[in-house]
């Protein structure tokens, strides 16, 4: 036995041992407790953007109000009576949009590819007020939603949910006609 490894068994352990026994249950304790804080935190913001009377869908097979789609959080907003998405930005999508802010989107194509329109159509919430409104409730109360995306359940049950009826396209599809595609959502934008 080398001198390192005689005194880590005859003097460290005997020392540590009695402390780690109370310790560790203590931190995981404290690890339980930060993830029921932020359930808990995002419960409370699902509570608050409905009392700031924004009406929001069941989705998937849990029915939550609040989903991850490849990492981005998404809800789903009644709005009279189209159901219209919104996700929160990462910030790593390539379009120079502030991060952890949540914006509208008309679906996800089959390919997995978010239905958006360009910078400045999402920027300014695609210049409708109704919609504006929406993304500054949910800014208010879900200030920080991409800390807790892995707490949130998947989405991919509620894909029909978060289409609403909208016909999302494929990336590849968008980019054979973007005229017409940019066109779309411009006109989407006005049916609301």
């Amino acid at each position: 036995m080398r001198a390192q490894e005689f005194v880590i068994e005859q003097w460290f352990k005997p020392l540590v041992a009695p402390i780690a026994k109370q310790v560790l249950p203590m931190i995981k304790k404290a690890g339980g407790a930060i993830a029921n804080l932020s359930a808990n935190a995002i419960s409370q913001g699902l509570s608050a953007v409905e009392r700031g009377g924004v009406k929001l869908l069941p989705l998937g097979e849990n029915q939550s109000k609040i989903v991850q789609i490849s990492g981005r959080p998404i809800v789903v907003v009644d709005v009279g009576g189209i159901p219209m998405p919104f996700y929160v930005s990462t910030g790593r999508g390539g379009k120079n949009l502030a991060s952890n802010q949540w914006y509208p989107f008309w679906g996800i194509g089959s390919d997995g590819w978010f239905n958006k329109g360009t910078e400045e159509m999402i920027r300014s919430q695609y210049n409708n007020p109704k919609l504006k409104n929406i993304a500054d409730v949910l800014n208010k109360n879900f200030k920080d939603v991409l800390s807790h995306v892995n707490e949130l359940p998947n989405g991919n049950s509620a894909i029909s949910v978060i289409n609403g009826g909208k016909s999302p396209v494929s990336y590849k599809d968008a980019l054979s006609n973007t005229d017409a595609f940019w066109q779309r959502m411009s006109n989407m934008s006005r049916t609301l």
